[in-house]
């Protein structure tokens, strides 16, 4: 039987809330890393599949929950297959990498969301049952992306010493992205949790939560790839520093990817 929910916003709320976490992990991983594509690759990657398996494993142990359009099947713990949760279609690939323009911002980084959606789309084909990434510590799950980013000849270099003091606040960072994503009913609150609890991040996150709240409005439209052009062409010519912008691009250009897979 299918399960059943009063209401679809609070499961739209969460999966939004799982972009927010793709997006935070990016630019933190952009802030903190000493390559933007590179650590902002592997943090969104990590965020997302933390958040989304808290999530999803939530949602099907609950009796308040029928995500209808979804299709979502009740199995037994062993059989949930996370597959359920995502868009795991070969058009996650499309259109998701920004159109070359003549500000000079067209970089590598624009296919960072093109990247963030085949590994976790790889990932979670070669292995779908939830239960695998629910038990997975965080350690292991950076682990496992690392690989699989080598496997899509993403980066050939991508693997931190477990000691160094940058992977271990990474892997903090994410944790407590699934610890505190259900606390917030929308992707502005959630935005403001995060900017308040991490001051590095809080600039690039004031204006995520902006374009967040535009792509929300179309989403399921086909003004996602205009509007989200749009946006970055204003990051272009805005009066932020050079190195913010690309944060700035990064960060939207994950979030564009990271709906594409988990929502649209």
């Amino acid at each position: 039987m299918y399960l059943r929910k009063k209401s679809l916003k609070g499961f739209f709320s969460r999966l939004i809330n799982v972009v927010v976490s793709d997006v935070g992990g990016a630019i933190k991983g952009a802030i903190n890393g000493e390559n933007i594509l590179k650590s902002a690759g592997k943090a969104s990657a990590k965020a997302g599949v933390k958040a989304i398996v808290e999530t999803a494993n939530e949602l099907l142990n609950s009796d308040d929950v029928q995500p209808a359009p979804f299709r979502i099947r009740k199995k037994s713990d062993e059989s949930i297959s996370i597959l359920d949760f995502i868009n795991s279609s070969e058009n996650v690939l499309v259109d998701i990498v920004p159109e070359q323009s003549d500000n000079d911002m067209d970089t590598a980084l624009d296919s960072i969301g093109y990247y963030h959606n085949k590994v976790l789309l790889k990932l979670f084909t070669e292995n779908d049952n939830i239960r695998y990434w629910k038990n997975l510590s965080t350690e292991e799950l950076s682990d496992i992306i690392d690989e699989a980013l080598v496997d899509v000849n993403l980066f050939d270099d991508i693997i931190i010493g477990k000691s160094s003091e940058q992977l271990s606040d990474m892997l903090a960072f994410c944790d407590n992205l699934s610890d505190i994503i259900d606390d917030y009913s929308n992707s502005t609150d959630f935005c403001d949790a995060l900017s308040l609890q991490y001051p590095d991040i809080a600039d690039a996150l004031s204006v995520i939560s902006i374009y967040m709240e535009g792509l929300q409005v179309n989403l399921g439209t086909d003004n996602v790839a205009l509007y989200t052009e749009n946006v970055l062409s204003l990051v272009a010519e805005s009066y932020v520093n050079t190195e913010m912008k690309y944060i700035l691009r990064s960060g939207i250009v994950v979030a564009m990817a990271s709906a594409k897979l988990w929502i649209a």
